[in-house]
């Protein structure tokens, strides 16, 4: 962690104009932190390998990991660490500011950020009156991940005498996004925090 820490040294005064001036080291590594608790730390795995979680809140209640950069072979730590720096300018630090601006799959899919949110909460579906049963069978069997496995029997009978479908468990982040795809389905959807 000491070359890591040295390394980091020349990135002090570009993390201070971003507005993540450096703190004390963490559990993992070296962490810059700006004052409303958002968070870059540093983290060299055993293998050499350097990522970065992004994190808001203390402790995080929106926890993300970037992509990795190796240490080893033609790289260095101090070529993995402008790679850092480079990614979190190009979308690291739009992440920390705005992590509900994509959903989590796009911010996967786009930027290899992997987001995690401690934020529990229900989604609540509900369908328009008109609809009839079987309407409301082949929507769920698109849109709810859980329906997928049955098969449209299996789930007329689950829903045959219900009025409301909860997804329970879910983080906020992951229901937002499948709330978005219910509605587009149709559905009626609301989210409660567990």
């Amino acid at each position: 962690m000491a070359t890591l820490g040295k390394v980091l040294d020349k990135y002090n005064a570009r993390f201070q104009d971003a507005g993540y001036p450096r703190r004390l080291a963490g559990e993992r590594g070296p962490v810059f932190q700006g004052d409303d608790l958002r968070s870059v730390a540093y983290d060299r795995m055993k293998t050499g390998v350097l990522r970065c979680f992004l994190c808001l809140g203390e402790p995080p209640y929106i926890e993300s990991e970037t992509p990795w950069w190796s240490t080893s072979h033609a790289e260095t730590i101090e070529s993995a660490v402008e790679a850092s720096w480079q990614f979190l300018r190009d979308a690291g630090f739009q992440f920390l500011r705005h992590p509900e601006s994509l959903t989590p799959t796009q911010w996967r899919e786009r930027y290899h950020i992997l987001v995690r949110d401690y934020r529990r909460c229900c989604v609540n579906v509900t369908w328009p009156t008109a609809w009839s049963l079987n309407q409301v069978v082949m929507a769920a069997k698109r849109s709810v991940p859980y329906y997928a496995r049955f098969s449209a029997l299996e789930i007329r009978q689950r829903l045959a005498d219900v009025k409301c479908i909860q997804i329970t468990d879910f983080s906020l982040l992951d229901a937002q996004e499948l709330a978005t795809a219910l509605r587009a389905e149709g559905f009626l959807t609301s989210i409660t925090p567990l």
